[in-house]
């Protein structure tokens, strides 16, 4: 690390031989800065930096993911589910994309005077898909939401999106040649959900400016010059001062209670209930029912009771508040741990049926009639032995004036459902 950098900022960062592998945190010492601990990887992988900024508690990761690794994140997982501390913050380059409108390409000429149109790459990079999946699962085990995307929407596919750039250069001479650009999406900001509300920005500063018709000069060996990063930057920016923002009294007492009659057919597993506790990534807010930390310490009763509480609750009816959330200015839904724990589970369940979908993750609804809702989980899980427990999401879900089921921001089931309306439509105009 370069000596004017130390003397300027806080540095955590990893020692690797390889040139492409390595990561860093930096925190400007000028900032109200404690450290309370680090994890720094001999591989080079990545670096995680618990600590107190501005008096908020943060635990901040930064990732490097070769395009051949298929472990890195599988390992940070677990940590993080039992680790973490305040804001969760995972950054890097995870050398893959989601969809379609992650890639694509410009080809320019020597006898192009502007800018051609960029191209969408519709067919998909086998490696992007075998690292996908691995982010799937931080993703998933985390709570973890895709900040560029959830800001901007899936559909953009503009230049603003890309933050890495490869130049393939075909010449005939020296004066006429072909470059085909291809762009990418490779770099993410992931955070829980429930922290989403508190974005101000998420873009991409573009360092890869083309004045006029030209790409900037390549070196003798066809590949652009070298610069400190061969990616764009990713800013993201959070406001944690919202006024729904409150730090909550810890109690050792518990709402928890044993239901006064258990249905002997179990509709919700204790392994189900574990991995959603570990999964939920909560802010410390004053919200409805028992408090976070009860769950996060669990133990072998409280299972028991989750699990008869569900099984009961989905074999007749939930209470009246089951639902019941904190409600932010700007529509974001912060549900009390007993729906949260449930709807992940549920959401987990629609995602798992019938194999991955071929459709492209877009900008869904906001409300739903049941009736179509219910007709497209029909679809969706065909042949589901436990169909039946999805009945219980007419309750769950919350709705407006108009009788319209929402698809709240801050529920674990809206990405999902909203995923099944789309692919019920597509299947509509198909067929």
């Amino acid at each position: 690390m370069p000596q004017e950098i130390l003397q300027s900022w806080h540095a955590y960062y990893t020692r690797y031989s390889a040139s492409e592998k390595g990561v860093a945190i930096l925190v400007k010492r000028t900032e109200r800065f404690i450290l309370k601990s680090q994890e720094i990887d001999r591989n080079g992988r990545y670096v995680i930096v618990q600590c107190n900024l501005r008096g908020q508690d943060y635990t901040l990761v930064s990732v490097y993911n070769h395009q051949e690794d298929t472990t890195t994140l599988d390992l940070l997982i677990p940590y993080l589910q039992r680790m973490t501390v305040g804001t969760l913050v995972i950054g890097g380059d995870f050398n893959t994309t989601f969809s379609k409108n992650d890639r694509a390409k410009r080809i320019l000429s020597s006898n192009e005077f502007v800018n051609p149109q960029l191209l969408p790459i519709d067919q998909p990079n086998r490696q992007h898909v075998k690292l996908r999946k691995c982010v799937e699962r931080l993703m998933r085990h985390l709570q973890l939401v895709d900040v560029f995307r959830r800001k901007h929407g899936y559909a953009r596919n503009d230049d603003a999106c890309f933050t890495f750039m490869r130049c393939d250069r075909t010449a005939q001479n020296f004066e006429e040649f072909q470059d085909t650009i291809i762009k990418s999406r490779l770099d993410y900001f992931f955070i829980p959900e429930e922290w989403m509300c508190s974005v101000k920005k998420c873009e991409v500063v573009n360092v890869f400016e083309y004045p006029g018709r030209a790409v900037r000069p390549l070196t003798e060996q066809g590949r652009q010059p070298a610069t400190r990063s061969d990616h764009s930057p990713l800013l993201l920016q959070l406001d944690l001062n919202s006024p729904v923002i409150r730090h909550i009294e810890i109690k050792e007492s518990s709402n928890l209670h044993a239901p006064q009659q258990v249905n002997d057919s179990e509709h919700i597993s204790g392994v189900e209930i574990v991995a959603a506790i570990q999964s939920v990534q909560l802010r410390d807010i004053n919200r409805p029912g028992v408090y976070p930390f009860v769950y996060k310490n669990f133990n072998d009763e409280v299972i028991k009771i989750l699990k008869d509480n569900y099984t009961n609750q989905i074999s007749n009816a939930l209470p009246r508040d089951f639902n019941s959330a904190t409600v932010t200015a700007d529509g974001y839904y912060f549900f009390n741990v007993d729906y949260l724990i449930l709807a992940t589970i549920l959401a987990w369940r629609i995602e798992d049926w019938g194999g991955e979908s071929e459709t492209q993750i877009e900008d869904g609804p906001q409300t739903v009639q049941w009736l179509h809702l219910h007709n497209c989980l029909l679809v969706k899980l065909e042949g589901h032995p436990a169909f039946s427990d999805f009945a219980i999401l007419e309750q769950m879900l919350k709705e407006n004036e108009n009788n319209e089921k929402m698809l709240c921001e801050g529920c674990p089931l809206t990405h999902i459902l909203r995923k099944c309306i789309l692919e019920y439509q597509t299947i509509q105009r198909i067929g």
